[in-house]
C-alpha cells in the first residue's frame, strides 16, 4: 500500500509540473531487481543508449551494453574518474570493444546514475551498477518507459556532458571509439531483432558469491544450488569474501 502510494504521489507530481502521465516502475535493493531492471531497458535499445554511472563494475549490465553494441546500437559510457581506473570496473572492458567511455577531468565527482534509451526511456536513482548496491545497499531505482520529456531532459544533460571536452576525457589507455560528435544510428525497421548472446565473463576472473555467505565460489560449486551472483575476483576480495575451500577457485 506504502509503494502504490508513491507512485501515485510521484505520477501527480509529474502532471502538476506539465509532464503527461508516465509509465513508471520503482525497485528497491538490496535484491529489489534493481540490477534486472537496468539490464532489460538496456535491452530494448535499438537506436541509442547513453549510461552514465559513478560505480560500474556488474559483469551482467556490461554484457548488455557490448550485446547492444554488437546488433548495431550506439553506446556511449560516461564514469567517475576515482573509479574508472579500479580492477573492477567495467570501464576498460567496455573500451576494448570499442565502446567510447569518457571520466570526469574536474575535481568534483561524476556520481550520476542513469541510462537513457533511444531518448525515450530512462532508469536512475541511488543505485550504483555494483554487486554491493544489488545485494548488500539500500538503494533505489525508477525507470520511466516511453516518458519523452523524462527522457529529454536527461538526454540533454548527458550530451553537456560528452560534448564538454574542457570537463570530460577519455579514460586511460582507451583511444576514443568514435567522435563526440556521433549521431546515433537510425532505429532499423520493425522487426525481431536478431538474438546475440551476452559476451561471456574471462572464466579465470569470474566467480560467484551467495547473498548470505561470506566466500566466493567457482561455477558448480555445491554451495551455488540456489544461484548464486557473478562478481570479478577482485571486487569480491575487496568486498571481504574469501575463497570456497570446497571448490578452490
Amino acid at each position: 500500500m506504502r509503494l502504490r502510494t508513491l507512485v501515485v504521489l510521484l505520477l501527480l507530481s509529474l502532471q502538476c509540473n506539465g509532464l503527461a502521465w508516465a509509465e513508471v516502475h520503482i525497485y528497491f535493493s538490496p535484491n529489489g531487481g534493481c540490477d534486472q531492471a537496468v539490464i532489460q531497458l538496456a535491452g530494448k535499445a535499438q537506436s541509442y543508449l547513453d549510461a552514465a554511472c559513478y560505480t560500474f563494475t556488474l559483469n551482467t549490465i556490461a554484457d548488455q551494453l557490448v550485446a547492444a553494441k554488437q546488433r548495431g546500437v550506439r553506446v556511449r559510457v560516461i564514469v567517475d574518474k576515482t573509479q574508472a581506473s579500479q580492477q573492477s570496473s567495467q570501464a576498460q572492458r567496455l573500451a576494448a570493444v570499442g565502446i567510447p567511455v569518457l571520466m570526469n577531468s574536474h575535481s568534483g565527482l561524476m556520481h550520476d546514475k542513469f541510462l537513457v534509451v533511444d531518448g525515450r526511456s530512462v532508469a536512475t536513482g541511488s543505485f550504483n551498477w555494483t554487486a554491493s548496491a544489488t545485494q548488500r545497499n539500500d538503494e533505489n531505482l525508477v525507470v520511466f518507459a516511453d516518458e519523452l520529456p523524462v527522457a529529454k531532459a536527461f538526454a540533454a544533460q548527458f550530451d553537456r556532458m560528452w560534448h564538454d571536452s574542457t570537463r570530460f576525457v577519455s579514460i586511460p589507455g582507451a583511444a576514443a571509439a568514435s567522435s563526440r560528435s556521433a549521431q546515433p544510428q537510425a532505429a532499423p525497421p520493425p522487426q525481431a531483432p536478431p538474438s546475440v548472446e551476452p559476451a561471456p565473463p574471462a572464466q579465470s576472473d569470474t566467480v560467484y558469491i551467495t547473498s548470505s555467505g561470506t566466500k566466493y565460489h567457482r561455477l558448480g560449486c555445491r554451495y551455488l544450488k540456489k544461484g548464486g551472483t557473478p562478481i570479478s575476483r577482485a571486487d569480491a576480495e575487496g568486498q571481504g569474501y574469501t575463497a570456497c575451500s570446497v571448490c578452490k577457485p
